[in-house]
């Protein structure tokens, strides 16, 4: 009797399983479908771990050349995953649902036309890499604030003026890109951060505090010479 209650136990294990990951499969599947991308696998686009979808590459190079312009809410249900890749598409907007994916430790949206983050996204506590280069991202994206074990943080190619004052709140934060914004002051503790890399050429850094001006010339001794300053 006991031999056969622990096969029902293990046999409803593999059971809920295979559903979670029939469930995730359906997601990507209706992520492909809404933007009508066919003739692509979910396997060439995904890898599982333990019964579940931890990681998403729908990157246009991984999609036969088509683009993805449409996140759908359903996204919100791969709340296992650990890394998604949506680079180089025509994203325009990203759904609250993002902000479920919990989990999530790499974002790749570089290259898409985001004006904005949605405000969930201040929910991805544990995201370490975050990936916004070439977009067209006016402000900086305070949502994301809510990061804290984000270490790797790229803005590269926006339009962004400024970073907030408690942008030092990002205490885990190493490595900074933000050239080619519109970048005209920097917070008075970012010198406090324990940054090791950080990118701020063609920008319009011309007149910093003197502490800042030391401190970035640490950084980089010829950053003056690549600032729009005209």
């Amino acid at each position: 009797m006991r031999l056969v209650s622990c096969l029902t136990v293990v046999l409803c294990i593999t059971t809920v399983g295979a559903q979670d990951y029939l469930e995730d499969v359906s997601i990507v599947r209706a992520i492909l479908d809404s933007n009508d991308i066919t003739g692509v696998s979910i396997e060439s686009i995904t890898r599982s771990e333990e019964g579940r979808i931890r990681w998403v590459d729908l990157s246009s190079k991984d999609v036969a050349e088509s683009f993805v312009k449409r996140v759908p809410p359903a996204i919100g249900g791969l709340t296992e995953l650990r890394y998604l890749a949506l680079a180089h598409n025509g994203i325009e907007r990203l759904p609250e649902e993002i902000g479920r994916l919990t989990e999530l430790r790499e974002l790749n949206l570089g290259n898409n036309a985001l004006t904005s983050l949605p405000q969930s996204m201040k929910n991805l506590t544990k995201l370490e890499k975050l990936d916004l280069r070439n977009n067209d991202l006016e402000q900086f994206p305070s949502q994301i604030l809510g990061c804290k074990n984000l270490w790797y943080l790229h803005l590269r190619n926006n339009t962004i003026p400024s970073l907030p004052a408690n942008f030092s709140s990002l205490s885990s934060l190493k490595e900074l890109y933000m050239q080619g914004n519109e970048l005209k002051s920097l917070p008075a503790d970012l010198p406090k951060m324990n940054l090791e890399y950080v990118e701020l050429i063609e920008n319009r850094l011309c007149d910093l505090p003197p502490a800042l001006d030391s401190w970035m010339k640490k950084k980089d001794e010829k950053y003056l010479d690549w600032q729009q300053c005209w």
